[in-house]
């Protein structure tokens, strides 16, 4: 359906879209113009179904506008700001459907533009059976309507049976761009010809209305609609690039049961959640929520927030996925979504607990509002569980770089107070203490800083000195071993020849001979 809205006011033409969009009247294309010349070149190179037209737009081309609303057989409603008989002369001669004086009541002018709409021919010029129609939205939705009328409608379309067979298909978010569902329909229309179901869009994504007529004979409805949908999500994501997932409701003869199929279709959908996109779902029959616990306890908290502090990606990748995976799922069993979504923000809130211990990390604010969002509104459980451990890998390899830049002044002081007292009985946990480290905490950082243990290093410094001392001096190797700081010189022997492969007074006659 091909509608034109011609109206000088911005604000009028927006809310005149909002009310058609919001109350299900479908439109395949829609044009706005805001003076008469645009409305004259558009009515007569896009030939609309149906016009909106501000009766004062028109002076100069009012007979022309006129002459082609009635050649094209365009349905119209008018508007006017005068309640006079010019007007309704006016409208007459165009002959308009509908003659509303502004302020006009909305419902009684959406009760007028619906059977304007509904009463409109399709253009026949491209042989188009996929037809949007609003009665098919009163059946989607379970309105009062009438069966014979409907059942009249469909008959001039080449149908004997209403469609009553009712699919989702809806984009998936795993696209990179956003999809225009009015784009889809011809290649909807082209794929699934033969099968001739009614395209009906709402909100974000499509329903389609099928017919059992249309359907093979020799399989169940259900299991034929199922292979033909997993062909025709291929060939989109082939020829589209896009990335789409269908659901099926279940089949009955009752045209008063199509809401019911069509909400047994976007349950089946709810499966994506888990088992991702780009499927077909067929109908639930005996579906199970399962209870889990939608917040973590306290003995996860502590293993989350300990594997973070810790920097261990392995071990956060472990836990993160061990969430995704720790339900029980099948075809027809499976926890809320919503539990797990209030289970993944009160991950969430824990990751902003570290930021907050590292202030730095609060740069990563926006990022962080995103993968909120992302828990909200995502529609595949990996990707959203992936999406929060590259995050927790950002804010590692932040804490990483700062920590790093940070703990280089830290060992540097610890490297020089150890080589200014390495002849005293040092410790570890002194050298911590100098630079007020924990003990534990301090090793790990030496280690990574250094490539050295505490003791290691300790060990070589002393040996290092040692040599000095064997060259330059006279001293004997239990005077040298004391005065470097070991207190047993057979020890000192015993690491010196680990380090050098020969004991120090063999060393020291190969590299001084004169003494």
């Amino acid at each position: 359906m091909k509608i034109l809205i011609a109206e000088r006011d911005e604000l009028e033409r927006k809310g005149i879209r909002w009310v058609l969009s919001s109350n299900q009247i479908v439109i395949t294309q829609l044009r706005e113009v805001d003076n008469e010349k645009d409305c004259l070149d558009v009515l007569f190179d896009w030939k609309p179904d149906v016009i909106i037209l501000e009766l004062e737009m028109l002076n100069e081309t009012r007979k022309q506008v006129t002459n082609l609303l009635i050649e094209h057989k365009t349905k119209t409603v008018v508007h006017t700001n005068h309640k006079t008989f010019e007007a309704a002369a006016q409208a007459l001669e165009m002959k308009a459907e509908a003659l509303f004086i502004k302020p006009y009541d909305t419902n009684e002018w959406l009760h007028n533009v619906k059977r304007v709409v509904n009463s409109q021919k399709q253009p026949g010029a491209d042989n188009d059976t996929f037809i949007h129609h609003g009665w098919a939205y009163d059946l989607l939705f379970g309105r009062v309507f009438d069966e014979s009328l409907i059942q009249v409608q469909v008959r001039t379309w080449g149908y004997e049976q209403i469609p009553t067979l009712a699919v989702a298909l809806s984009p998936d978010k795993s696209n990179k761009e956003q999809v225009n569902l009015t784009k889809l329909i011809p290649f909807i229309n082209k794929e699934l010809q033969a099968y001739r179901p009614f395209i009906l869009i709402v909100q974000d994504h499509f329903v389609l209305l099928f017919s059992t007529e249309f359907l093979p004979s020799t399989e169940d409805p259900i299991q034929s609609l199922r292979r033909i949908l997993v062909y025709f999500c291929q060939r989109i994501k082939n020829e589209k690039r896009l990335s789409v997932s269908a659901s099926i409701g279940n089949w009955y003869d009752d045209p008063e049961k199509v809401h019911q199929s069509y909400w047994e279709a976007k349950r089946a959908l709810l499966r994506r959640f888990y088992f991702g996109g780009n499927q077909v779902f067929s109908p639930i029959k005996n579906m199970v929520l399962t209870d889990i616990d939608p917040f973590l306890s306290p003995v996860e908290i502590d293993e989350f927030l300990t594997h973070l502090r810790n920097t261990d990606r392995e071990m956060l990748k472990q836990w993160l996925y061990l969430q995704a995976n720790n339900y029980p799922i099948t075809e027809e069993s499976f926890p809320d979504s919503d539990n797990v979504r209030i289970r993944l923000t009160n991950i969430l809130s824990h990751i902003r607990r570290f930021m907050l211990e590292k202030p730095y990390l609060l740069k990563e604010e926006l990022t962080y509002r995103g993968l909120f969002k992302d828990i909200l509104t995502g529609e595949v459980l990996a990707d959203t569980v992936n999406n929060i451990l590259f995050f927790c890998y950002r804010l590692c390899d932040l804490v990483e770089h700062e920590e790093t830049s940070y703990n280089s002044i830290l060992i540097n002081k610890a490297i020089r107070y150890i080589d200014e007292q390495y002849a005293a009985p040092l410790t570890l946990e002194e050298v911590a203490n100098f630079v007020h480290r924990n003990s534990q905490y301090f090793s790990s950082i030496f280690k990574k800083q250094t490539g050295y243990s505490f003791t290691e290093y300790l060990q070589g410094k002393r040996i290092q000195e040692a040599q000095v001392l064997l060259k330059e001096t006279t001293l004997t190797i239990t005077e040298i071993a004391y005065q470097v700081g070991f207190t047993d010189p057979g020890y000192f022997s015993r690491v010196f020849k680990s380090q050098h492969g020969s004991s120090p007074s063999v060393w020291r006659t190969n590299n001084n001979p004169v003494i």
